[in-house]
């Protein structure tokens, strides 16, 4: 590591833990204040807003119906949701399992803070510094999940997360995410996502995530394909054995 990007990292960590995060100029993000006036002069929630602006109508819903399947929105006390970004997920998550509390870890602070009020009292904004869920107590939580966020970071920063994701979900409690599995990326895959300009995606080993939970006491119980940027990711549900 070069001495410029060793400052660049410093400076980076210290600005996820105040809510901040660095991207490249001209990067695609969507901010929350003209998300949400957008939304408001169509007559729409954010969530269907985003949903046709990403066109991933109806996305949250379903996703929501194959966490149901597999058992994993049972009522709990305390929920953790890994980058909720624009809420599209938290909304039908909230709703059917009905937890006291719901962690939300989000580095983009317009988000965190419109969550966090949007959805008061249950929605908690904890300090996100980009690495760790440290604000949750461990075994705390009967859902731990996230959607979007693996399938763009560094991947052992994914396999951090995944290791706090397993200390703070509780006995019986579940875990669910997405990630662009390796082996699915194959020739036809690559040449479609090089005719468009998205160069975000980070590829993980499918089977080297299943068996970093699985060797940790988690059972594999669901897993699915969902529509996203240019392909598609594939979800994982974990239960946690005790």
């Amino acid at each position: 590591m070069t001495i410029r990007s060793k400052i660049r990292a410093g400076i980076e960590r210290v600005l996820l833990t105040q809510g901040f995060t660095i991207t490249r100029a001209g990067a695609d993000y969507l901010g929350a204040a003209p998300a949400i006036a957008a939304a408001k002069a169509k007559g729409q929630s954010v969530r269907e807003y985003v949903e046709e602006l990403w066109e991933q109508v109806g996305a949250a819903e379903r996703v929501a119906n194959e966490f149901a399947s597999a058992g994993a929105l049972a009522h709990c006390q305390r929920v953790l949701e890994v980058g909720p970004g624009t809420g599209m997920f938290l909304e039908f998550i909230l709703k059917r399992v009905q937890p006291q509390q719901y962690d939300i870890y989000e580095t983009a602070a317009d988000w965190a803070a419109h969550l966090a009020q949007e959805y008061a009292p249950q929605v908690k904004r904890q300090p996100a510094d980009g690495v760790s869920l440290k604000h949750t107590p461990d075994a705390s939580c009967g859902l731990v999940h996230g959607h979007g966020v693996y399938v763009y970071i560094k991947p052992l920063a994914s396999f951090e997360y995944f290791a706090e994701m397993m200390r703070v979900c509780a006995p019986g409690g579940f875990i669910a995410f997405d990630f662009f599995a390796a082996e699915k990326f194959d020739v036809t895959q690559v040449t479609h996502w090089l005719t468009f300009p998205d160069r975000y995606p980070i590829m993980l080993p499918a089977e080297t995530v299943k068996a970093f939970f699985t060797q940790r006491g988690f059972r594999l119980v669901h897993q699915f394909d969902h529509k996203l940027g240019r392909g598609k990711s594939q979800y994982v549900v974990f239960e946690h054995g005790g």
